[in-house]
């Protein structure tokens, strides 16, 4: 058991090995807006060398006379998995995989490139880029030709006129949200099919605000600092819980872009990757077949992965009933549709709207300790309602009631049962549903109240 600071509550025990060291290292990815993508055809993209010198941000030591550390190159290269996501594609795994795949070299296949490297096209790319660098600072911050000459040179320029000028806003969390999705989920352009898992690509699992954090804290080197600079310069320290609830939301809105792009069968068989995992691969226990899930589909059936989706209607319960009723309505439709291809179209409009009113009122939520208590109840609730069957989903569940407590400044105090919970995530082969169920449980009892 690895442990790492996600809160300033101190260490958390998370599931490094299933979940960090292979899904940090597939690349963060360039904002999927049209608008964004056509504004950056017209600037280059010029390398992380160009952010190298000690003057900028390859300082060998943080600096404490000014607004950022200056080591943030250093960080990246030496810290940051980001920095070697293209170096694993020269692995032996990696090659094994691409060669079962047909594909070459990995290292030279668009397929893994898109997402193990900073893939733009190469009239865009500078004298000074290489893909060899994996995914460096322009993939999350934007190409930088437009404004490298002048980003530092606050208060005179601000980090408003920066964005104009195509740096990304990334502090903010519905665009970093965009930005990471698309390779820790998937887009239009990029997926982790059936067939590339079968190969022997990982499953991917993602949470926005936990693994921004693991990002930020990766090898116990701060890539940036929230600190009063961070905030005087205009930028969104939000973190936590509102974080939390867009990444849930656009993680949800990704997956329903995937089934659109990538679902449509090319044979008689479907494309399987477009569904939960754990509708197949479960262990083949009495228990885990012995009825209906809460989704009211019979074992066996086929399901979409909705376990953001989940996590997203136990929080709105404390947000909003109505809200939380109509998305569980649509995700029931929209999983009774998974057997139906007919049916699927309107299913997605549907539960897009849902989405998209939840969009909204989550951006107008304000969290404290007290709200993220009633957020944590509705969630534990859910887990002893059964909503969290499958590895997929107490996998997210977990994440989720980790942050509610780090709001509620309680994760030091109930560390046991938080320890508990990801001991009971460490081998999804022998997940207990039951067993999860009742740390949950445990987990919504304060310790003072037991």
């Amino acid at each position: 058991m690895r442990f790492v600071s996600v809160s300033d509550q101190g260490p958390v025990p998370f599931n490094a090995r299933a979940m960090l060291a292979w899904v940090l290292v597939i690349a963060m990815c360039s904002i999927a807006s049209t608008d964004t993508r056509a504004s950056e055809a017209a600037a280059t993209h010029l390398g992380v060398a160009s952010c190298a010198t000690s003057f900028c941000h390859g300082s060998a030591r943080p600096l404490t006379a000014t607004r950022v550390l200056q080591n943030e190159y250093v960080t990246w290269s030496r810290f940051d998995p980001h920095s070697r996501s293209f170096a694993t594609l020269t692995s032996p795994q990696s090659q094994q995989i691409a060669t079962r795949l047909g594909l070459g070299k990995a290292q030279e296949a668009r397929v893994c490139l898109d997402c193990h490297t900073h893939n733009v096209a190469p009239v865009a790319r500078g004298p000074g880029f290489h893909l060899e660098d994996g995914v460096g600072c322009e993939a999350c911050h934007g190409a930088a030709s437009r404004w490298i000459a002048r980003h530092h040179q606050w208060p005179e320029v601000t980090h408003a006129a920066n964005v104009l000028l195509g740096l990304h806003r990334i502090d903010e969390p519905a665009v970093r949200a965009a930005t990471c999705v698309g390779c820790h989920v998937g887009d239009a352009d990029r997926y982790a099919s059936h067939r590339m898992m079968a190969a022997g690509h990982p499953r991917l699992s993602f949470e926005l605000d936990t693994y921004t954090e693991l990002w930020r804290v990766s090898g116990g080197r701060e890539h940036f600092r929230r600190d009063a600079d961070y905030r005087a310069g205009g930028k969104n320290d939000s973190i936590g819980v509102s974080t939390w609830l867009t990444g849930l939301i656009e993680t949800s809105s990704a997956r329903l872009t995937i089934i659109e792009s990538h679902g449509k069968s090319k044979g008689l068989l479907p494309e399987f990757g477009i569904y939960n995992c754990y509708s197949c691969h479960r262990a083949m226990r009495i228990e885990g077949w012995a009825g209906a899930d809460s989704d009211g589909l019979a074992p066996g059936s086929v399901r979409f992965d909705d376990s953001s989706l989940r996590l997203l209607g136990a929080a709105l319960d404390s947000i909003s009933t109505p809200l939380a009723r109509e998305l569980r309505v649509a995700q029931q439709r929209w999983q009774a549709a998974a057997e139906d291809a007919a049916a699927i179209p309107a299913a997605q409009t549907a539960l897009r709207a849902v989405l998209d009113r939840a969009r909204i009122r989550a951006a107008g939520w304000r969290s404290s300790p007290a709200a993220a208590r009633r957020m944590l109840d509705a969630v534990v609730a859910s887990a002893s309602r059964g909503e969290y069957p499958d590895y997929g989903a107490a996998e997210q569940a977990a994440m989720g009631m980790q942050i509610l407590l780090a709001e509620q400044g309680a994760v030091r105090s109930q560390r046991p049962d938080v320890e508990a919970l990801f001991k009971a995530l460490e081998d999804g082969s022998r997940f207990d549903p039951k067993r999860f169920r009742e740390i949950s449980e445990r987990l919504g009892r304060p310790t003072a109240a037991r």
